[in-house]
């Protein structure tokens, strides 16, 4: 998430908001959990571990959305080519064309 906010502490309580009602929702519906997070220079981060991308990207979004922060939301699928290599994919927005740092 990039909120347009500058105190961390608001963002970090914000993130950890998101972060528990993703996680509810997708571990109630056996789709996965939260596994971490961290603020960084670039906003909020957030990394989920889910067994079935499809149904939980639709879920993630209904979320970021309902919270009105999917306009403000970048999200990535991690190409897993080696376990300690940390490269994304942006699955949203389609279009995005700004800076992300891949870690």
């Amino acid at each position: 998430m990039q909120p347009k906010n500058e105190n961390d502490l608001q963002v970090l309580d914000l993130r950890h908001s998101i972060e528990e009602k993703i996680h509810e929702k997708l571990n109630s519906n056996g789709l996965g959990e939260w596994i971490a997070g961290d603020l960084g220079p670039g906003g909020a981060n957030m990394l989920f571990e889910v067994t079935e991308w499809e149904k939980s990207i639709q879920l993630i979004m209904d979320i970021l959305n309902q919270e009105s922060l999917l306009d403000k939301s970048l999200i990535m699928k991690r190409l897993n080519t080696a376990e300690d290599d940390w490269n994304y994919e942006i699955i949203y927005p389609i279009d995005y064309n700004g800076v992300f740092n891949q870690m």
